[in-house]
């Protein structure tokens, strides 16, 4: 079982063996197994806004997403996926490992939510501003969070279309609500175009999180190592706040802010 430990240092590791395999893989004549982005993963926090970017060789950089604070933009406040840019990804991703697609919006969805969930817990005690060094509490939580909540999952080999009601899943099946397992609010219309939501068994989730950490490069820069930074000092209430903010659909009975749920301020951005 995947323990979530926040404590400062903790570190997500892809598989040193299913790496070998994949590089064994790409010995033979078909495609190339290990696929490196053809670009690199830029935030830049900009008038209130986290933008990451997709930062080209030759400095052009198309919007992946952002998250705009709540306490910086009461009216314009979430978390916004850019879908001409991620579908580009799974695109190029899910011909090779079929599936792979849900797990790549999630760990980016999941990267936006970390955002969301570091500024509950710096404002319950003070203001939020942004640091860089959040990058990597985010794709840590992203990592972690994918593999623990995937792998809690039934899964079966049945293509699933997204599902707005708990009463509606199967019980057999996996689901990805939007995209947290447990509760959709809405279709998210990334996948009812291209990509029905198919995972093939419990063992792909921890391959496909590694061929994401290698797309991404997660390797090579340490801003976006998957690792807990030093300053987080009290783990245990970084997890709370993520906690509450997994608890899909209840999260807004607790909340001492009459804010929204965070599951109403998701926005899929097509330009």
């Amino acid at each position: 079982m995947l323990e979530l430990n926040f404590s400062p240092g903790s570190e997500w590791k892809p598989d040193s063996q299913i790496l070998q395999d994949l590089e064994l893989e790409s010995g033979s004549k078909a495609k190339p197994r290990i696929i490196r982005a053809e670009w690199s993963w830029e935030s830049v926090y900009e008038n209130g806004e986290i933008f990451e970017y997709k930062k080209k060789p030759n400095g052009e950089r198309r919007l992946l997403a952002k998250y705009i604070p709540y306490s910086v933009d009461r009216k314009n406040w979430g978390i916004y996926i850019y879908e001409r840019e991620v579908m580009s990804d799974i695109a190029i991703l899910n011909p090779i490992y079929p599936g792979i697609g849900p797990i790549y919006l999630m760990e980016i969805f999941l990267h936006e939510l970390s955002h969301h969930v570091i500024e509950d817990w710096r404002t319950s005690t003070g203001i939020y501003n942004y640091s860089l060094s959040e990058e990597s509490l985010a794709e840590y939580t992203a990592f972690t969070l994918t593999q623990a909540l995937l792998s809690k999952q039934n899964i079966s080999q049945t293509q699933l279309n997204p599902i707005t009601l708990l009463s509606n899943l199967p019980s057999n099946s996996l689901m990805i609500g939007y995209p947290v397992p447990g509760y959709s609010k809405e279709y998210f219309s990334l996948f009812l175009k291209n990509f029905p939501i198919s995972i093939n068994s419990r063992n792909n989730i921890k391959k496909f999180l590694t061929i994401i950490y290698y797309y991404l490069s997660r390797d090579k820069d340490k801003v976006y190592r998957p690792v807990v930074p030093s300053w987080v000092k009290r783990p245990h209430e970084y997890k709370w706040f993520l906690s509450s903010n997994l608890n899909v659909g209840l999260e807004e009975l607790w909340d001492y802010r009459n804010l929204e749920s965070i599951y109403d301020r998701i926005f899929t951005i097509y330009k």
